[in-house]
């Protein structure tokens, strides 16, 4: 099979690490093409045929949404494309249109509550949720249950776990040293701050008297003034972004502390690991936590703070197994082809009228200008070409709980907005 994997961006992160286990580890006469909206170059995806610059995102506009779209069927097209892999967020939108016009299949990937209710329009919404309901969407993948309940929740059935996989070359065992000394894998922004500062001031609880600190991002300055105010540059070291968790850790740490896929990697190097997150600490990862927490993405949402303390090396080990037989890729991988294989999307010719009257509207020198998301005359077209087909009662309503955003700009007003940034520069 060619796989065309589309992202909106791809630079240093969980996903980034999941698509690059996936595509170096792929079976003969498989292949990958991406294309991304950025794309940070980096040595992850070596030699691979990338195409990126496209825009996707909430604040395209109907012209670049119509050239995202027909440069994905020239991709399509020109690469012979079996199947479609689409990873959040809004080159989603773009995807799915490509896929309905070529008759190519599409998957969608589940990363965290997000992928779910970032559609914030009565436009995108729809479009959104119509194309999981009408089956134009083969299959969602997600790493944890979570994932698949949030789709059943509106009666997609076609949603399944299919667990993070973890490349055992790049993470071999390790002798952890009990020597109080332990690493912190995490991004060093404004959702992790809160729980990295709480583990600090936590240390002395697990006897630990050093914390190496591996990450980067936007509260980086805000945590070293943390450790400086209250006089811990002596204990806690900030050591900044890696991208090879292996390394730094064979440097003799008693364990690591994380959330996520660094807990998956600390206890498939078969290192002790404390499990932080949503401003909480969970504790000692022993067999009891594993079990609640290896189906949902090795996150803390649903565990009470139990500040477990105690783990010991035959639970360290019955974990170790559990993860060889379920997580390797090479288990993982056999199953996400034989999914992308066995797939079959539903062709729904309103979908395809849809995008026939978008790109009339981009005909409009002044429409072309206005965005696709917010666009009045574009809503009209998604009231007539899907709501109206769409079984279920009052679409709009599905996501009641998700803070959305209803935005609706006329040309009138797009053009007002215009006018007042002019006067402004």
């Amino acid at each position: 099979m060619k796989i065309l994997v589309v992202c909106d961006n791809y630079s240093k992160g969980g996903l980034e690490t999941q698509i690059n286990t996936y595509y170096n580890n792929l079976s003969l006469g498989n292949k990958m093409i991406f294309a991304f909206g950025n794309y940070t170059k980096t040595d992850l995806l070596k030699n691979a045929n990338i195409y990126d610059g496209f825009h996707f995102s909430y604040n395209d506009t109907i012209k670049d949404f119509c050239n995202d779209v027909e440069r994905l069927v020239e991709i399509i097209q020109k690469e012979k494309i079996d199947v479609i892999h689409v990873h959040p967020y809004y080159g989603y939108f773009a995807a799915l249109f490509a896929s309905q016009i070529t008759k190519v299949k599409m998957v969608y990937s589940y990363h965290g509550i997000g992928s779910y209710n970032f559609a914030k329009t009565n436009i995108s919404q729809p479009i959104f949720l119509y194309a999981f309901e009408c089956g134009a969407v083969a299959k969602v993948l997600s790493v944890s249950k979570i994932g698949v309940d949030c789709f059943k929740n509106f009666e997609y059935e076609n949603a399944l776990l299919l667990e993070n996989p973890i490349d055992f070359k790049k993470f071999p065992v390790i002798k952890y040293i009990k020597n109080n000394k332990w690493l912190l894998v995490s991004r060093i922004d404004s959702d992790k701050i809160d729980e990295i500062k709480l583990i600090i001031s936590k240390m002395n609880d697990y006897d630990i008297e050093q914390i190496d600190i591996i990450g980067d991002g936007s509260e980086f300055d805000n945590l070293n003034r943390f450790i400086t105010d209250n006089k811990l540059n002596d204990k806690i070291y900030l050591k900044g972004y890696s991208d090879n968790i292996y390394e730094e850790a064979n440097g003799g740490y008693n364990g690591i502390i994380g959330i996520g896929r660094v807990v998956l990697e600390s206890l498939a190097m078969k290192m002790p690991c404390i499990l932080i997150g949503n401003n909480k600490i969970t504790g000692y990862v022993n067999k009891k936590i594993y079990d609640e927490v290896k189906d949902i993405n090795f996150i803390n949402r649903t565990i009470n703070d139990i500040n477990n303390k105690m783990i010991n090396d035959r639970e360290i080990d019955q974990i170790y197994l559990d993860i060889k037989n379920n997580f390797s890729i090479n288990v993982v991988i056999k199953e996400y082809l034989d999914i992308l294989k066995n797939s079959k999307s539903i062709y729904m010719n309103n979908l395809v009228e849809l995008y026939k009257g978008i790109c009339e509207l981009n005909k409009n020198t002044d429409l072309q200008k206005c965005y696709f998301h917010k666009e009045r005359f574009v809503y009209n077209l998604v009231e007539k070409y899907i709501n109206k087909f769409s079984v279920k009662n009052a679409i709009n309503n599905i996501f009641v709980n998700a803070n959305l955003v209803y935005e609706l700009y006329d040309l009138t007003a797009y053009r007002m907005n215009e006018e007042k940034e002019n006067k402004n520069d």
